[in-house]
C-alpha cells in the first residue's frame, strides 16, 4: 500500500475513534450530526480501501476524474452543513428572543 492510503486509513480509524469517545463523554452533540460525521469517515474509509469504488461512481455519473467527484462531494457536504449551522443559529435566535421577553416581563413587574 502506498503511504497516503495508510496515511487516509490510519485518519478515518483515529476519526471515528474520536467521534466514538465523544460519543461516550458528557459532551453531548446531536446524534444526527454524529451519525452524518461518522457516515462520511466511514465512506472515507471505503474509498481509501477500494479505489475502483470510487472509479465506479465517477463514471456511472459521468465525472471526468476522481479528484472532480471528491470536490463536488465536498462541495456539497460544506453547504450541507453551513445549512444546518444556520438552522442551528436561528433556533438558538429564536430562544434568545424569548428568553429577553421574559426577562423584560419579570422585570417590568
Amino acid at each position: 500500500m502506498e503511504f497516503i492510503t495508510l496515511f487516509f486509513l490510519a485518519l478515518s480509524i483515529f476519526v471515528i475513534g474520536y467521534i466514538g469517545l465523544v460519543l461516550k463523554s458528557s459532551i453531548r452533540i446531536p446524534i444526527f450530526v454524529e451519525v452524518f460525521f461518522i457516515g462520511i469517515y466511514v465512506v472515507v474509509f471505503l474509498l481509501v480501501l477500494f479505489p475502483s469504488l470510487l472509479r465506479f461512481i465517477e463514471s456511472s455519473l459521468g465525472i471526468s476524474s476522481a479528484i472532480d467527484f471528491i470536490v463536488y462531494l465536498s462541495i456539497f457536504v460544506l453547504f450541507f452543513m453551513v445549512f444546518l449551522l444556520y438552522r442551528k443559529s436561528e433556533k438558538q435566535r429564536v430562544e434568545i428572543s424569548k428568553l429577553v421577553r421574559e426577562i423584560s416581563y419579570l422585570r417590568k413587574k
